[in-house]
């Protein structure tokens, strides 16, 4: 029999992590050296990799991570000759302990990995909810103090003579007063649109599209809605708003392009993202981890948006072709409202 196993887990969380390729590689690998069947088991010693054995083996060496036992690697089956695997026996066992190590390094590597993304998308919510915070009183105390302090510039006006110096001073404050009215609230939609979360993910892209375009020397941009357009949770919206946010500021700081083409798409399983440009473009590089290395801090925000609703995003470019950033994430069921038609154009 096997020893049990003291700190008992989740048998599937090592499958899922490690990965079949992984595993299969390692068994293999077993098998070349030592001539010696090898099956990776669970904490109750089941087979994981599909068309396995279960017959009993003579022995096991535990894969730990972080002084957890997390699966089994077992070999020796009971089947063959006891003096053989025996006369093996410390040599199987050297070997078996360097199998499940390097599969308890790649269980504690794809951990560490999936620790790192939390701990982004908690950041990033962080971030929303400050962002949310900031947005708010940008809009309820300075734009009500710039509009208090334009209309006692409106009071102040109505007796004076309108060749004097004095109205002349009043009404360049007031001129600036409204302008940096102007700026506040596009800052402050710009943190949070409030158009999300009264009409939803369409007429606010079409809003801060709109406003995108009266920016000096930006380029045009052409906005596509395919599908029949749906509600969905606050955090999806936002995580796609923020996409296509982030894509078009890039090109607008970065890419020297002339057009913009954004397109949304809802299927009746995920919804997806497309933001292709004709600028300058970049090479990407095969290992997208050094990205912000290399700088590239928003295409960075937008990956961890969308791993944070559980979406897919890839970027595609080429200096002198422009640039592709692609993103999918899947619907929530059951959570679907149709827009009316006026909201949805």
């Amino acid at each position: 029999m096997y020893p049990e196993a003291i700190h008992p887990t989740n048998p599937d969380s090592f499958m899922a992590l490690v990965g079949l390729e992984t595993l299969a590689q390692l068994q293999q690998a077993f098998s070349e050296i030592c001539r010696v069947p090898v099956v990776f088991t669970d904490l109750a010693h089941r087979p994981l990799l599909t068309g396995q054995q279960d017959a009993p083996f003579r022995y096991s060496v535990p894969i730990e991570s972080n002084g957890q036992t997390v699966a089994w690697l077992a070999f020796g089956r009971s089947d063959q000759s006891p003096e053989v695997i025996q006369a093996n026996a410390d040599i199987l066992r050297t070997v078996a302990n360097l199998i499940a190590q390097q599969a308890a390094i790649a269980y504690q590597n794809k951990v560490l990995s999936q620790q790192m993304v939390h701990l982004s998308i908690g950041v990033t919510q962080a971030h929303e909810e400050e962002r949310h915070r900031i947005s708010r009183e940008l809009h309820d105390e300075i734009t009500q103090g710039l509009s208090s302090i334009s209309l006692g510039l409106d009071l102040a006006m109505i007796d004076l003579d309108r060749d004097s110096l004095t109205y002349t001073a009043l009404e360049q404050l007031h001129t600036q007063a409204t302008d940096l009215t102007k700026q506040v609230r596009s800052i402050s939609q710009d943190l949070r649109p409030p158009a999300l979360d009264n009409f939803g993910l369409v007429p606010s892209l079409r809003q801060y599209i709109k406003r995108f375009g009266q920016q000096k020397q930006a380029p045009s941009v052409s906005f596509q809605v395919e599908g029949e357009v749906y509600r969905q949770p606050a955090d999806l919206e936002l995580a796609v708003f923020r996409v296509i946010q982030e894509a078009m500021n890039n090109v607008y700081k970065h890419a020297q392009a002339k057009q913009i083409m954004v397109t949304l798409s809802f299927y009746e399983e995920r919804i997806e993202v497309s933001v292709v440009d004709d600028g300058r473009g970049f090479t990407v590089g095969d290992d997208l981890n050094f990205l912000p290395v290399e700088g590239h801090l928003g295409l960075v925000g937008m990956q961890e948006r969308m791993a944070a609703v559980g979406g897919k995003w890839r970027v595609i470019s080429e200096p002198g072709k422009g640039c592709l950033v692609f993103a999918t994430c899947p619907k929530r069921s059951g959570e679907r409202t149709l827009l009316p038609l006026e909201h949805a154009s």
